[in-house]
């Protein structure tokens, strides 16, 4: 599941399986947080351009997932 960053807290984290007490998400002050990818539209208007749209993947600054249960 995709989360903001600062919305991560609310979620208990994978790992407290193994301990008895509550531990909650870190965002991506954790070692196994991954930042979601964003498809950006870019539009080229030049007359000999092999594509005038296309798409460029770029990491996002804000939303995220716990790459412990792999790719969401």
């Amino acid at each position: 599941m995709i989360v903001k960053d600062a919305e991560a807290p609310e979620y208990e984290c994978p790992q407290a399986i193994i301990s008895d007490s509550y531990v909650y998400c870190r965002g991506s002050r954790c070692m196994a947080w991954r930042w979601a990818v964003q498809k950006r539209l870019v539009v080229d208007p030049a007359d000999d351009a092999l594509a005038n749209e296309y798409y460029v993947s770029e990491p996002s600054t804000t939303h995220g997932y716990c790459g412990l249960g792999g790719r969401p």
